[in-house]
């Protein structure tokens, strides 16, 4: 059950894929993960295509994995970033190093969470 694996999922807008989001390092005992996300076209930032693609990501970690922790790597410099995981329920843990910060986001958090997200994208 310490079988370390992953998900990765292309976003797509209508038939255009736009993105990536992931769920690595899964680890079923420990139930956690690192998420990650990446929107490769500039038409689709700021559309709700992430968050949307974030909140069924989450919804797959918390539901069907039944984990406890997600994780996100986030970039210091990086303040859309920080923002949007902010917006999320995330809550910075620590520094990884001197670029990096672990961000992390509790099963009970999201929860409580999860319809205002739902909300903000209808």
């Amino acid at each position: 059950r310490s079988l370390e694996c992953c998900h990765y999922f292309v976003i797509y807008a209508a038939d255009t894929p736009c993105g990536l989001i992931d769920l690595k390092r899964i680890n079923l005992d420990t139930k956690s993960a690192e998420a990650g996300l990446f929107i490769g076209e500039k038409q689709f930032m700021g559309t709700g295509i992430a968050l949307g693609a974030s909140v069924l990501v989450l919804d797959f970690a918390f539901d069907e994995l039944q984990l406890e922790v997600v994780t996100a790597k986030v970039h210091k410099e990086n303040r859309e970033a920080i923002g949007y995981n902010q917006f999320i329920g995330f809550q910075k843990k620590e520094a990884m190093d001197a670029k990096f910060e672990c961000w992390q986001l509790e099963r009970i958090t999201y929860m409580k969470n999860r319809q205002r997200l739902v909300n903000f994208l209808s």
